[in-house]
This record gives structure tokens, C-alpha cells and sequence, in this order.
């Protein structure tokens, strides 16, 4: 895997499937699914999905704002967003005072926290790459000690929040443990002996 540059061909594995259900093309899907289109040579760099990332993430910010003016939600308090384990559902994950009211208005604008998922993804898909960089320019230099170094890239999952706090929206990465999270049926496996 290059993780600097996510190539059309890589992207058809990931994409590729619905797009050849569709009928559309490869570009269009995947600008579909970031909400840009790939550059001259038909990829998409870490810097890009940043760039494109952080300009969306404005954007956003700026939108869920004007909503929750419009419906009174006070956004002198910060607020935090994130996505449920197994359902992907966009929910308040501090205790805000109106977290009910704008949880209310993320599942009345799923345009909106589909923003949110397409944005999060884009963004944590970037710091994933940046960390995989890291690990391999480590390793090409000792990889004893960068295997060492880097093994929470092994036994842990990338998760983010959005804080929205002073008219700014920040992305916040936090590293699971893989165990800690429940695999696709929703139950925690059981360890024999444990």
C-alpha cells in the first residue's frame, strides 16, 4: 500500500463495486465519495484528502451552526460529534444541555451527518496515512525499533470526534484498542479462559 497516493485503480477495490452497480465512472464515484475529484494523474494524495478535508470541515461547521441558531441550541457550550459503533448514526458525545434537541437534528437532516461521515472518514483516512508514513520511514531506518515504536498502529483502531467550540470545528483522533471494539454482530467474542 502507498499511503502517499490512493490511485484510481486502488480506489476501483474500494469503490468499484458500486460503481460498476451504477453504471457511473470510476472518477465520478470517487469524487461522489469525497467530494472532490482526483487530480491530472488520477489519484489523490494524503495532502489532498487534508486540504479538501479541513475546507469541508469549515463548511460544516458553518451549516450545523446556522441550524442550530435557527432552533436555539446554544453553541456557547461546546459540542462534541461523533458516529455510534454498529449503526454509524451521528450523535452528541459530550453532555451538552441540548444534546437530545441536536441529536433531533442530525436524524432530521441526514444530508448533514452524512456530511459529517463522508468529512471524518476523509480526514481520519489522511491521519492514518500520515501514521503509516511515519511507521515506514521508521522502519526502512530500524525496524526492530520501529516495530517496537509503532505497535499500537497494530492493536488499536483510529476513532475521531469533532468539537465544535468557539465558531471553530476541530477534528480529535483517540486510538482504541481493537479489542475494546465489538465485532460486526455486536457482541464481544469470548477469549477461552477469560
Amino acid at each position: 500500500l502507498n499511503t502517499s497516493r490512493v490511485s484510481g485503480s486502488t480506489a476501483a477495490k474500494v469503490a468499484g463495486e458500486t460503481c460498476e452497480k451504477s453504471g457511473n465512472l470510476l472518477d465520478d464515484c470517487i469524487e461522489q465519495l469525497f467530494g472532490f475529484p482526483l487530480d491530472e494523474s488520477g489519484s489523490i494524495s494524503i495532502d489532498d484528502l487534508l486540504e479538501h478535508g479541513t475546507r469541508q470541515l469549515d463548511e460544516f461547521n458553518r451549516d450545523i451552526r446556522r441550524l442550530f441558531r435557527e432552533n436555539g441550541i446554544d453553541t456557547s457550550k461546546p459540542v462534541e460529534l461523533g458516529s455510534r459503533y454498529g449503526t454509524g448514526e451521528t450523535v452528541v458525545t459530550n453532555d451538552h444541555p441540548d444534546k437530545e434537541k441536536i441529536g433531533q437534528l442530525l436524524r432530521d437532516n441526514p444530508e448533514l451527518s452524512n456530511d459529517f461521515k463522508r468529512i471524518t472518514g476523509m480526514l481520519e483516512l489522511a491521519e492514518i496515512g500520515r501514521q503509516a508514513l511515519e511507521f515506514q520511514n521508521a522502519y526502512r531506518q530500524n525496524p526492530q525499533q520501529a516495530v517496537a515504536q509503532y505497535a499500537h498502529l497494530f492493536n488499536t483502531k483510529l476513532t475521531s470526534t469533532v468539537l465544535l467550540e468557539d465558531n471553530r470545528a476541530q477534528i480529535q483522533f483517540q486510538r482504541i484498542p481493537k479489542a475494546a471494539v465489538p465485532n460486526a454482530m455486536g457482541y464481544q467474542e469470548q477469549v477461552p479462559g477469560g
